[in-house]
């Protein structure tokens, strides 16, 4: 009891009390190095080369942070809230944390009550005791006996007005002062946003408060509620792999290497967008391009939708990403990489989770689609996606400051990417001549696409996620390669290159003979290809 009474004494002296600016600056500093270490951390090791141009940059990133902290806490400079604000932010940021650092999502406005529920057991371990003692429980007990001396009201209004305008200014200064230089940085990084805590879902839940109550509501469209398989013994594996930023001119003829070997058929195809959420959502939608948007096609049924309840089994297989909206509805089996080491690359994904997809998880005899999102070719700093031995052109370009790389460094970077990205499409087809070989009686495929495509510099731009209306073909243009023994073997030529993204879900649904009301022939290639060789061999 004495104890107790002298820790009080001690916070509500004069000289322990704390003027309420010093408390926000000290708050902020706490929310910084307390919960976003793990995002400078990732930044610090995703940069590539380290020199001071990136220390400097790395320094500015923490600053930008500590002011976003700062600004998010003088919001909450009223005197009756602010305790109970930080208090909560706290334990928000304390559970944002420890479940990003056990791999799991965290956002609880993205997902059903129920799959937190059912996941709670995580909670229940050492670790997260810890985490729950020292960044809230023990600060929220000091922040709560700590004496905050405030000023008038009118001073106090005055004063917290005043920071938050010199805080915004200082944040829009050091946006326009770096936006250049942070680019790269963001286009690499953006997964690890997840990280800046408590900000991102600051940013989360205003988002999903946006769209849930003040957007338009858009009813679901059902496209077909009773697809089926015209052949429901069909033995069919399809491995469609889907790339990113890479350029259709990477993967001519002339390039193709191994794949010649395996009758693999190249052609340029149109991409739906020049950024990922847009084209993978375009990719799998019965939107053509013309008249696809992200808004339509979420609420629509998709290919993996349809195929699902046809009785297709769909696996999906990535490093980190979730096939998300995409998967909603379908029952898909997600499988991401655990890299044991610090890095991993896309040939790991095909040698361990494709590997054991082909011979442990699927039955060969019913049908089945294997969707492989690689993270090859990563841009702007193309060499992080590629192991050391495929740097066969040099110099290369190995900072995320490619501002300091002349053209040359950076498109040796990239023709290395694409070697390398070759080699690993090599290593999936391989994998899948040996479960044929082992389940000769299934009919085996490979698709592989790009979600777009990328400038080298041409017409001064670089990287992708240009607006559509004035991309360039260089980020709009990516290949499609289709290894398939039981399609002609001159099909994709007499396509006249007229293909696009539009083709991928009808010649899914082609592969597995779905009957369907969705289903277009005329975007479907196997259909195509056959039709066109029956055509020309009834000339001859």
């Amino acid at each position: 009891m004495l104890k107790k009474m002298r820790l009080g004494e001690l916070f509500t002296t004069k000289e322990q009390t704390f003027s309420i600016y010093k408390l926000n600056g000290l708050l902020a500093l706490w929310l910084l190095f307390a919960y976003n270490l793990p995002f400078l951390n990732k930044v610090w090791d995703g940069v590539g080369d380290k020199s001071v141009g990136v220390i400097i940059l790395i320094i500015g990133v923490a600053i930008y942070l500590l002011l976003l902290n700062l600004l998010l806490i003088l919001c909450a400079n009223i005197r009756p809230v602010f305790k109970p604000f930080i208090i909560l932010t706290f334990f928000i940021s304390t559970i944002l944390l420890y479940i990003n650092s056990t791999g799991k999502q965290y956002n609880p406005w993205a997902f059903e009550m129920s799959q937190w529920l059912a996941g709670t057991g995580r909670f229940l371990t050492l670790n997260f005791a810890l985490h729950f003692i020292f960044l809230f429980l023990l600060p929220s007990v000091v922040l709560s006996i700590i004496n905050i001396k405030y000023d008038t009201i009118k001073r106090h209004i005055i004063k917290t007005l005043a920071a938050i305008g010199l805080v915004s200014l200082s944040l829009f200064s050091i946006h326009q002062l770096t936006q250049d230089k942070i680019r790269p940085y963001y286009h690499s990084m953006r997964s690890a946003l997840v990280d800046v805590i408590p900000m991102h879902f600051v940013d989360s839940s205003i988002k999903y408060v946006q769209h849930q109550y003040f957007e338009p509501v858009h009813s679901f469209a059902i496209l077909d509620n009773a697809p089926y398989l015209i052949d429901k013994n069909v033995h069919t594996t399809v491995v469609l792999i889907v790339g990113q930023s890479i350029r259709a001119d990477a993967f001519t003829k002339d390039n193709l290497l191994s794949f010649e070997q395996h009758a693999g058929q190249e052609s340029p195809l149109s991409a739906c967008d020049t950024y990922a959420e847009s084209s993978m959502q375009c990719m799998f939608s019965f939107l053509s391009l013309a008249e696809f948007s992200d808004k339509q096609a979420s609420h629509q049924q998709n290919v993996l939708d349809i195929l699902a309840l046809s009785g297709v089994n769909i696996f999906w297989l990535s490093h980190h990403e979730s096939c998300g909206d995409l998967c909603k509805r379908a029952n898909v089996s997600e499988r991401r990489l655990k890299c044991k080491n610090k890095q991993c690359y896309d040939h790991d994904l095909i040698n361990t989770l494709l590997v054991d997809v082909l011979h442990n998880a699927i039955n060969p005899k019913a049908p089945n689609l294997v969707i492989i999102q690689t993270q090859n070719i990563g841009s702007p700093l193309y060499s992080r996606f590629y192991p050391n031995e495929f740097s066969t052109r040099v110099p290369e370009c190995k900072t995320l400051l490619v501002a300091n790389c002349n053209n040359g460094e950076l498109i040796n970077s990239y023709r290395n990417a694409v070697d390398y990205m070759k080699f690993v499409l090599a290593q999936a087809i391989s994998r899948i001549e040996q479960f044929h070989v082992s389940f000769p009686i299934t009919n085996t495929s490979l698709m592989f696409t790009a979600k777009y495509g990328e400038s080298l510099g041409e017409k001064g731009l670089y990287f992708h996620g240009s607006p559509k209306a004035v991309a360039p073909s260089e980020q709009l243009l990516v290949p499609l390669l289709i290894v398939d023994n039981n399609l002609p073997s001159d099909c994709l030529s007499m396509l006249n290159g007229k293909l696009s993204h539009d083709f991928v879900s009808h010649t899914l649904l082609g592969y597995f003979h779905t009957r369907s009301k969705t289903y277009s022939p005329e975007f479907d290639i196997g259909y195509l290809c056959k039709s066109q060789a029956i055509e020309k061999a009834m000339l001859y």
